[in-house]
Parts: C-alpha cells; sequence; structure tokens
C-alpha cells in the first residue's frame, strides 16, 4: 500500500510479503530497495520496472535479507505464472534497463 508514481516510476509505501511487513519502503528501477525504520535503513533488493509499471522483478540477495532464502537470490516477479516466466521476465527487465539506459 503506498504511492505510485508512473511519471518517476517509483513507488513509495508499504511492502507486505509472506507475513513480513515493511513500512517506509522506497521502491526504483534499477535502484535499490530501501526500507526505513526511524533512522535505521535496510536495503532488501533491487527492483527493474517497465515504464508503464504494468512488470516488476524484485531480486532479493542473501547478503541483503535473508527472510526469504537460505542462499543465493530470490526473485519475484509479476506477473509471472510460474519460475521460468519469473526468471524470464526478470531477465527481460534487467536487460532493458541497462541497454537502454532506462531509470
Amino acid at each position: 500500500m503506498g504511492t505510485l508514481d508512473k511519471r518517476k516510476n517509483s513507488f513509495i509505501g508499504t511492502l507486505k510479503m509472506d507475513g513480513f511487513i515493511f513500512e517506509n519502503t522506497m521502491i526504483a528501477n534499477g535502484f535499490s530497495i530501501v526500507t526505513y525504520d526511524k533512522a535505521i535503513r535496510t536495503i532488501i533488493g533491487t527492483a527493474y520496472i517497465n515504464s508503464d509499471m504494468t512488470k516488476l522483478s524484485i531480486e532479493f540477495n542473501n547478503d541483503q535479507i535473508k527472510i526469504f532464502n537460505t542462499s543465493g537470490t530470490t526473485v519475484l516477479s509479476y506477473p509471472a505464472d510460474n519460475l521460468m516466466e519469473a526468471v524470464e521476465l526478470n531477465k527481460n527487465l534487467k536487460v532493458r534497463n541497462y541497454t537502454k539506459g532506462e531509470r
């Protein structure tokens, strides 16, 4: 729940996932996902979003947060119905972000 700014390709609000609640979360295309708890800032992953914000892929790295995975990288992609679609969407959004310089 929060504010989605399609012009800036960003989101500020609350992120709820798998029973965990991250208040004061900032998500922007190609940048780290940051949550704030008073003066404490936590980086929980990296987001890749298409220009009209209808496709999203978030990478949660083990070194950044360990609640979703015990090793490697956890990828959350939307829309995706299975693991193969989630991985493919993640790959396509990352390539688009880096090759076209979208931010």
